[in-house]
């Protein structure tokens, strides 16, 4: 459950069921160590989320694309709909990020990519995005990479029961987003100093 402003109904998840609530965006790196995260209401598109993240990541001053902003080839007959609420925080996004990004085709879009590139340093690729020869290892390579964040958030819903935070204020939802997805990287944290590998947290407190 969350709070009636970061609140609405979306499509999310690798079955792109329907649900109530917020959508959450975290980047992690290769290991599972989450980095930064950004949250919004469950109906808007991915790509503003990413937007808002990665300007912030590079500049937390500027101002992130509107739908406006968006080269009119690429707006539905003349228009584009921009985020359905708040996208925030900018002090979450984290810090700037020199390696690729590695993410799902619902990011794809060349527009975007080229934007990300020019505007804010940030190399975004998905599946779609290897061509010619060699493009169907590669792809299967990228599966691979996608698996860490599969894994952080199978953990975050499992163990940490993230997708319930039980919150009734956009400050409240913050505040256990954060404190779960500390809680997570703490987990991380605590099995590398008692040698055991990062991503078993559902053990964490098991003999």
């Amino acid at each position: 459950m969350c709070s009636s402003d970061l609140a609405d109904i979306g499509r999310g998840g690798s079955d792109h069921n329907w649900f109530y609530g917020c959508q959450l965006l975290v980047a992690t790196t290769n290991d599972g160590l989450i980095t930064g995260f950004m949250l919004a209401p469950a109906s808007t598109e991915g790509r503003w989320l990413a937007e808002s993240f990665l300007c912030w990541r590079n500049d937390p001053t500027a101002q992130p694309w509107g739908p406006t902003d968006m080269p009119r080839r690429h707006r539905h007959g003349g228009k584009f709909i921009g985020p359905n609420g708040p996208v925030w925080p900018a002090q979450a996004v984290g810090e700037r990020s020199r390696v690729p990004y590695v993410v799902d085709d619902g990011f794809y879009g060349r527009c975007w990519f080229e934007h990300w590139w020019q505007h804010y340093g940030a190399f975004v690729m998905t599946a779609q995005s290897y061509k010619g020869e060699g493009a169907a290892q590669a792809r299967r390579r990228h599966s691979r990479w996608r698996q860490t964040i599969e894994t952080v958030f199978d953990g975050l819903d499992h163990v940490f029961a993230l997708a319930y935070p039980q919150a009734k204020t956009t400050w409240g939802v913050l505040t256990r987003v954060a404190a779960k997805l500390l809680a997570f990287n703490l987990g991380i944290c605590l099995n590398r100093l008692f040698g055991r590998p990062d991503l078993t947290l559902a053990t964490l407190f098991t003999c």
